[in-house]
């Protein structure tokens, strides 16, 4: 089924509040937020479809945008160490805080990758950090983040 935009967008505002309120309701959200308009210029209208009753989104698994993240995080301590390489080195254990203070949902691998070590060897840094009671996890293993408390 084919959609004109001044139809979908009509639909949308529609079918929005309709959401906003079943999940308020259902205590899901307290806000509305901007979803909708954010996956349609992201993805374009063809990212909905309409079919019956139901409104599917589809929107293609892309971590990309992910890796832009990790790699800009990378660049900025990069980049940083680099300013600072003069007069101190940084330790492993400086750059895992910076790199859990500027995104606490890295994970061990992402963490890894970005210092140059093992799983193993970031497990272990992650272990003493916590025994110091600079860093703990919040929440579970995955969906998690961690906190740096010093």
């Amino acid at each position: 089924m084919t959609v004109s935009k001044e139809l979908f967008l009509e639909l949308e505002n529609n079918v929005r509040e309709i959401k906003f309120e079943i999940f308020k309701t259902c205590g899901f959200v307290e806000e509305s937020g901007h979803g909708v308009p954010t996956v349609t210029k992201a993805y374009g209208d063809e990212s909905y479809i309409f079919d019956g009753k139901f409104i599917k989104v589809v929107i293609p698994f892309d971590r990309s945008s992910f890796t832009n993240t990790i790699q800009e995080i990378d660049n900025t301590t990069q980049k940083t160490t680099q300013e600072h390489e003069s007069t101190t080195q940084k330790t492993t254990k400086e750059r895992l805080i910076e790199l859990l203070k500027a995104n606490p949902n890295l994970s061990r691998s992402d963490l890894a990758t970005l210092l140059k070590l093992s799983e193993d060897g970031v497990k272990y840094q992650i272990k003493k950090l916590k025994d110091k009671g600079i860093i703990k996890r919040v929440g579970p293993d995955k969906g998690g983040y961690w906190e740096v408390i010093e």
